[in-house]
């Protein structure tokens, strides 16, 4: 499947592969040891240049928002890390330098994770929670044989995919064409009244 399809495609996307699959690679003996301990070096540096970067703040006085407008940003009214000037579309890795007390990275890689981690944080951690969010719902079993019909508020529709198809789990469900949420709720429903009559008949 093409990244640019795929259901979480800011997660998987093309320049983070490497740090994605890189010790699958070499787990299977097909990434080299130097390889992969030069490698691990970088996600090393990444990891200590994002943190650096949400433990330096920066205050709003004239030096610093002079400096600011210089490199084509807007001047600051509160205290920020560069973390989160970072996250400003126009703002570049290296035009925080002047306000870095280390070293800057020279890792052109290891500039551009960072970017990418501090810019794109928000959505990647709602697509993280998306993708917890249907390993349970991956886990969540659909009965075999379940009487689709028998569910009222079902289009004809999607009660002829559901059969056609027959998902094993709401997750499964969930990724068919034309599901609705009001269509999951209602088939999480009628299987819990399934599993309550179930249940009250065994109890009699």
């Amino acid at each position: 499947m093409f990244t640019s399809r795929a259901e979480y495609r800011l997660i998987l996307r093309e320049d983070n592969a490497l740090i994605r699959l890189m010790g699958k690679g070499h787990a299977l003996g097909l990434i080299p040891d130097d390889a992969h301990e030069r490698f691990q070096e970088r996600i090393r540096c990444i990891r200590d240049g994002l943190e650096r970067m949400s433990a330096t703040r920066i205050y709003p006085v004239e030096d610093v928002n002079r400096t600011l407008q210089e490199i084509g940003t807007a001047p600051i009214r509160n205290p920020v890390t560069l973390f989160q000037l970072l996250k400003r579309e126009e703002v570049a890795y290296d035009d925080l330098k002047p306000f870095a007390g280390w070293e800057p990275i020279a890792d052109r890689m290891v500039k551009k994770q960072i970017e990418i981690e501090a810019k794109y944080e928000g959505y990647i951690k709602r697509q993280i929670e998306a993708v917890q969010k249907m390993k349970v719902l991956d886990a969540a079993k659909i009965p075999a044989g379940l009487d689709y019909e028998a569910i009222p508020s079902l289009s004809n529709e999607l009660k002829m995919k559901l059969v056609r198809i027959g998902p094993a789990t709401i997750g499964q469900a969930q990724r068919i064409p034309g599901m609705t949420q009001s269509a999951l709720t209602a088939i999480l429903i009628f299987i819990k009244k399934m599993e309550l009559q179930a249940a009250q008949k065994k109890n009699t």
